[in-house]
């Protein structure tokens, strides 16, 4: 039997218990209630930086190919005469990007889970 630490939370889970925290209790005063607020915003801000963090860390990571990440599928170029003319590449880049590497990361957290 082996005996697993809970998992540390993220800022993302410490703004959802925050959120879920003061949504419970809606008899605070007013000014506790903008504290909270911005509390929330900034962990929802922090958390945002750490998600970037995260994919900026996996780009430097030599035992990623990002190439298959960045790269969209090529389009093949043929001559005016039919003749093949090779590709065309296109690179991934902002939100597309972002969704990518979070799929990656997702995928690499899923087989860690598995060991």
């Amino acid at each position: 039997m082996t005996n697993n630490p809970a998992p540390t939370p993220t800022v993302a889970d410490t703004v959802a218990d925050l959120c879920a925290m003061l949504e419970d209790n809606r008899m605070l005063w007013d000014n506790e209630r903008a504290v909270i607020n911005r509390a929330i915003t900034h962990l929802r801000n922090a958390a945002a930086m750490e998600k970037d963090a995260a994919r900026y860390w996996w780009l430097r990571d030599p035992h990623q190919q990002i190439a298959k990440v960045i790269d969209k599928p090529g389009r093949e170029l043929f001559d005016q005469y039919g003749r093949f003319d090779g590709y065309e590449y296109e690179y991934r880049s902002g939100e597309e990007l972002d969704t990518a590497i979070d799929a990656q990361l997702a995928a690499r957290d899923a087989e860690e889970q598995k060991t």
